[in-house]
């Protein structure tokens, strides 16, 4: 009999991307009549109402979102571009004209799923890999952040606007 060194156990993950598996000491399952069931970190007032399922190695006895695969935008893509004149609201109802100096990459929204369920975009993006349809995939999509010439930093391409020349 062949018994896998990795298992798919559920957790939570907290905003600061720490995985807790559900058998964790520091969670606790409440009940409202507002929310229904949920699970809060003791001392946190966050609480959390699904769950994920995670890779856990009964090797080393540690938690891992599965076989990552990172997504980046393509700069053609992009709305916004490298040297490109915008601008962008500096304070509450205030908008300062800058440029464009450079777009980097800090942010992501992560999707945890199995090969099985994942989506027929990312199947043929990915194409050369060899996807199992009982693996977990952490697919990050990474966003753009803008950094500008007044070195003020754009998380969100709502906060930038074009350029209109009559």
């Amino acid at each position: 009999m062949y018994i896998s060194e990795n298992i798919i156990v559920k957790a939570i993950k907290t905003d600061k991307n720490e995985l807790i598996p559900l058998w964790d000491e520091r969670l606790t399952f409440q009940t409202s009549e507002d929310c229904g069931d949920y699970v809060r970190l003791k001392n946190d007032y966050k609480k959390y109402f699904n769950f994920i399922e995670v890779v856990y190695s009964l090797k080393d006895k540690s938690l891992s979102l599965g076989i990552e695969i990172e997504i980046y935008p393509k700069i053609k893509h992009l709305e916004f571009k490298i040297g490109q004149e915008v601008y962008f609201e500096k304070t509450h109802r205030k908008i300062i004209k800058s440029k464009i100096k450079d777009i980097i990459y800090e942010d992501f929204d992560l999707t945890i799923k199995k090969g099985k369920d994942l989506d027929e975009y990312y199947t043929q993006t990915f194409k050369n890999m060899d996807i199992k349809a009982n693996d977990i995939y952490c697919i990050k999509n990474w966003k753009p952040t803008y950094l500008l010439d007044t070195d003020d930093k754009v998380n969100y391409d709502f906060e930038l606007f074009h350029i209109l020349e009559n």
